[in-house]
């Protein structure tokens, strides 16, 4: 649910509901579709000459792939404590930005990494999450208008 101080019309707040529903419902697309997100701004932001998109895309692929490996740690802690779900996602999700940060950082500059990219790589990760939050809310009003109403078409394998 939205915390109380977001005050919202109904129709937004009805939206919000629904699509963090989607967004925990269809977390592995969602996540699939950060890859290149990600892998956009740390090649633009941080790559240089050095490394094409491609990849940045292998770099971006291994750092979501240990994060959805360390969500696997939160998940039992989420069924003991639903209450704390808010506290214990928005500690998450601050974690893997610094993880994401500091693998742009092993990665872009090995050994004594330089300020230059340690703030190029804070930049990168920013402008990748600032940037996801409206393409998932493209993707679920997409799906939620397009796809979803036009389901009903799939045949039942139960007879």
């Amino acid at each position: 649910t939205l915390p109380m101080w977001l005050e919202l019309e109904m129709e937004h707040e009805v939206f919000f509901e629904d699509f963090f529903k989607f967004a925990e419902d269809e977390a592995t697309l969602l996540n699939i579709m950060a890859v290149p997100v990600f892998a956009f701004f740390s090649w633009l932001l941080l790559s240089g000459k050095r490394y094409n998109f491609g990849e940045n895309l292998i770099l971006n692929t291994y750092i979501t792939a240990q994060q959805l490996f360390f969500v696997l740690w939160l998940v039992p802690f989420l069924e003991i404590a639903p209450q704390a779900k808010q506290f214990m996602i928005g500690i998450y999700t601050g974690l893997m930005m610094l993880y994401n940060g500091w693998v742009y950082v092993q990665f872009y500059s090995p050994g004594k990494p330089k300020v230059s990219t340690i703030t190029l790589s804070a930049l990168a990760v920013l402008f990748a999450y600032i940037y996801q939050l409206p393409l998932n809310m493209l993707v679920f009003y997409a799906y939620d208008h397009y796809v979803h109403p036009h389901i009903h078409w799939v045949p039942s394998i139960t007879p």
